[in-house]
Parts: structure tokens; C-alpha cells; sequence
């Protein structure tokens, strides 16, 4: 039994590490072709469509991914389909409504088509997301297999080159579209099948909005912390430093993606276990995050020491590689997050792991708002460094998670991260 769930971690990990990587990738290829100031508007639309994504979804994956394998006829999963094609409505009718006010812009991208494209995106991927957190749901690792790397491989194939001949910030949300629309054809036996009339008694959708709706707040509150500096640097500094910041933040967050393989890894292991052992593998976790992180860290700086990576990017500054490492440093604090995240998780206290996200992401947005009025990219650079090192002593300090040894570790591991983040 231990070898097959072993094996369907393992699965699911290498999936879901495609997926991530692959994305992250694009983000990568994209500045080899665009100037820093059309890489900054990309990085722009980018964040749009994150924010519109998680508005639209509004929880509705989840409630896919827990209930589908309990409910026979499919519900959630034909509820959370119907939802996005209700949100999705409402969203281009708001559009509509602002060009019928003479409103032509918003967040300074055209309404038409640029805004409404980009709001397409999003319901695109959202349905691959629902799809693939239903087969998840169901244990199909062959169909969710499928279904995420087709899709990601296909945008990754499309936008690439796609952005390759045409370099233009506008490519790119053609490219994303007709690779969204693309996927969703390719299964569309899946969404004719679930979009089909199916009856909701009162009940039933009181109890999927109420499981679902909040959801929304604690994603927007962590999506929030991951774009808001984008938006801000759009409104007060120039394209092209946006540019050069987001290309910091893409290879800097890199880092990201080896904690999270680790955690696909022992997650499971420390809910399943007792207080004591659930212990041993949290400390587990930390160490070996830690140390990937270290190892990653003196990776980047050798690549930027010996210039291999500003052989590739052209136009970009030195302060783009120096604040790169600055942003891999301030995502350092992360496995201590994770760490509590996992331990308040364990003990059912979801609702604490939420008012801890938004508490971080209030503190953030104001933090970050005046940093970067102030000191430009230079200030949001440090509040990177400082929300994710309030992100990470708000989850410690909490009182189901409160420790004095862990808080030790904590200040120790801080003195260390703020002598590497000004010294570099």
C-alpha cells in the first residue's frame, strides 16, 4: 500500500513539476526576444490574468477536487464548469457596461480587445484547472497527465514561437488565447458532456458556494502578495524597468520550485502522521528546503559571476542580476511559511492559515504601495525581503504553531538572510 501511494505521489509530483516548469520557463524565453520594456507590459498582462483567474474560479476547484470522488452524478464538478461560464458573463458584461459610460480603458490596458482577451485567458485556463482537479479528484493520473501537459505544452510551443516572430507584448495574449482555446477544443467530449442541463436542488448550491466562496479571499490575499508589486511598478515607474524587475523576480522565485517538489514529497507524509513523527518530518522538510535553497543561491551567483547569464539577456543592467539574488534570498523565509502552513493544516486550523495570508497580504499592500512610491524597484525589491519574512513570523508565532526553539531558529535564520540581502 505504502509503494502505490509512493507511486502516485511521484506522479503527481512529476506532473505538476512539468507544469510549473514549464511555465516558468516561458517567463525565461520571453526577454530573449522582447526589449525590457515590452518583457514589463507582458509581465503586466500576466498579472491581470492571475488576478482574473482567481476572481472567476472563486474555489470552485477545490470544491471539485474534494467532492467529485463522493458525489456519483458529477455535481461539483458540472456546478464549478457552470460557475465560470456565469462569472466569465458577468465579467464581459461589466466590460460592456464601462464602453457604454465612454470608459475605454482599465488598469490602463484597452477594454477592447487587449482587456477582454485577457479576461478569456483566464476562463480558458480556469476549465483546464477544474478539469484537472477532477480527474485528480478520481485518481485518473493517465487522463490528468494529459490533460495538464497537453495544455501547458501547447502554450509553451505557441507563445514561444509565436513571440519569436512577432516580438510584440500584444503576441503574447494572442498566443495564450488560441493555445487555451485549443486545449479546451481538443476535450471538448468532456465539457459538451458536463455542460449539460443538469438540475441543482436549492440545498446542494448553497452547499457548494458556501464550501467554495472562501476560497477567494485567502487565494486573492496569497496571489495578491505574488503581483501587486508588477501593478504598482506599471503605475510609477517606466515599462522598461518593470521589465528588468520581472525578469529579477522570474529568476529569483525560481527557488520556489524546488521547495514546492520537496513539499509534493513530504507533505502527505506529515498530515498522516502523529504529533511526534509529524515533528521529525517538518524539521525534515525545513532542512532539506533550506539546503536546496543554499545550493540554489550559490548556483545563481556563479551563473552571474562568471556573466553566463548576461551573455543570453541583452539590454539589461547589472542591478537586474544583483536584485535577482536579492529576491532568491527574501524567498529563503518560505519553507518556514510552508513549514507552519503544513503543521496548522495537520490540525485542521485552515481558517487560522487564512487570517495569517491576509494579514501578511494587508501589511504587504501597504508596505509595498509606499516602498515602491518612494524608492521604485529598489523599494520593491525590499518588500519582497519584508513580506515574506512577516509572512513567515506571523505563521511561526501563531498560537497553534507557537514554538520557542522554532522562533530561535527564525532570528538566527534572519540575522544571516539580512546580511546576505545587503551585501550582495
Amino acid at each position: 500500500m505504502n509503494n502505490v501511494l509512493l507511486k502516485r505521489i511521484l506522479k503527481y509530483s512529476l506532473v505538476e513539476a512539468t507544469y510549473k516548469g514549464v511555465n516558468k520557463l516561458i517567463l525565461l524565453i520571453l526577454p530573449l526576444f522582447l526589449t525590457g520594456s515590452y518583457f514589463g507590459i507582458v509581465s503586466y498582462y500576466i498579472s491581470i490574468e492571475v488576478l482574473f483567474s482567481v476572481i472567476l474560479i472563486a474555489g470552485f476547484d477545490k470544491l471539485t477536487l474534494k467532492f467529485s470522488s463522493t458525489f456519483g452524478d458529477n455535481k461539483p464538478l458540472k456546478y464549478s464548469l457552470r460557475s465560470q461560464a456565469v462569472t466569465y458573463i458577468i465579467g464581459t458584461l461589466l466590460l460592456l457596461t464601462c464602453l457604454l459610460f465612454g470608459i475605454q480603458q482599465i488598469m490602463a490596458v484597452p477594454i477592447i480587445p487587449e482587456l477582454w482577451m485577457v479576461l478569456t485567458c483566464a476562463l480558458l485556463s480556469n476549465l483546464i484547472i477544474i478539469q484537472s482537479s477532477f480527474y485528480r479528484s478520481i485518481n485518473d493520473v493517465a487522463r490528468y497527465f494529459k490533460v495538464r501537459i497537453l495544455f501547458i505544452g501547447l502554450k509553451g510551443i505557441l507563445i514561444i514561437t509565436a513571440v519569436s516572430i512577432w516580438p510584440l507584448p500584444q503576441t503574447y495574449i494572442y498566443a495564450n488565447l488560441i493555445s487555451g482555446l485549443a486545449s479546451v477544443v481538443l476535450f471538448k467530449g468532456f465539457y459538451t458532456g458536463n455542460f449539460a442541463k443538469t438540475v441543482f436542488r436549492s440545498a446542494q448550491s448553497k452547499f457548494f458556494l458556501r464550501f467554495s466562496l472562501p476560497f477567494i479571499f485567502h487565494t486573492i490575499a496569497t496571489q495578491l502578495m505574488a503581483v501587486l508589486d508588477r501593478f504598482l511598478l506599471f503605475h510609477f515607474t517606466d515599462t522598461k524597468s518593470l521589465g528588468s524587475y520581472s525578469l529579477s523576480y522570474a529568476i529569483g522565485s525560481s527557488i520556489v520550485f524546488c521547495f514546492i517538489g520537496v513539499s509534493s514529497y513530504m507533505e502527505p507524509m506529515i498530515y498522516k502522521e502523529t504529533s511526534t513523527k509529524r515533528e521529525y518530518f517538518l524539521n525534515l522538510y525545513l532542512k532539506y528546503s533550506l539546503g536546496i535553497g543554499v545550493l540554489g543561491l550559490l548556483g545563481l551567483f556563479a551563473l552571474i559571476k562568471f556573466n553566463v547569464i548576461s551573455r543570453f539577456y541583452h539590454g539589461y543592467s547589472h542591478d537586474t542580476w544583483n536584485n535577482a539574488l536579492r529576491i532568491l534570498i527574501s524567498h529563503m523565509f518560505l519553507p518556514f511559511y510552508f513549514m507552519a502552513n503544513y503543521n496548522l493544516t495537520s490540525k485542521g486550523k485552515t481558517m487560522s492559515l487564512a487570517s495569517v495570508t491576509i494579514t501578511s497580504s494587508i501589511i504587504m499592500a501597504v508596505m509595498t504601495y509606499f516602498f515602491i512610491l518612494f524608492w521604485k524597484v529598489e523599494g520593491a525589491v525590499w518588500a519582497v525581503f519584508l513580506t515574506y519574512f512577516i509572512l513567515g513570523l506571523l505563521a511561526l508565532s501563531h498560537k497553534y504553531n507557537r514554538s520557542a526553539r522554532d522562533l530561535g531558529k527564525y532570528a538566527a535564520f534572519t540575522a544571516v538572510n539580512l546580511i546576505l540581502f545587503l551585501v550582495v
